[in-house]
């Protein structure tokens, strides 16, 4: 793997599909995924604050960035979608 330069769509595509979340089987080659894993394949700290999707953000005060504040968000099942963002902050969200 350390010889493996640059990017292959072919080794992605394997990978994606054979991905189950803690460990990867591509043809005769089989690894776990581990942070620190990731850590050393990509140079990223292992510093700073963890995020996680599922994260529930406290009070209202974030209505503020929504298009329509005062909407009822509760149709929504599995986050909010980007399009229901003021300009500025869903360009933000997308960069990030």
């Amino acid at each position: 793997m350390e010889n493996f330069d640059g990017f292959n769509k072919e080794v992605a595509k394997l990978f994606a599909i054979n991905f189950d979340g803690v460990k990867v089987e591509i043809r005769d080659i089989k690894f776990a995924v581990t942070k620190s894993l990731i850590v050393e394949a990509i140079g990223l700290s292992r510093v700073g604050e963890k995020w996680f999707k599922i994260k529930g953000i406290e009070g209202e005060e974030w209505k503020t960035f929504l298009k329509t504040p005062s909407m009822d968000i509760t149709i929504f099942k599995k986050g909010i979608p980007s399009t229901t963002l003021k300009g500025k902050w869903r360009n933000l969200l997308l960069v990030i």
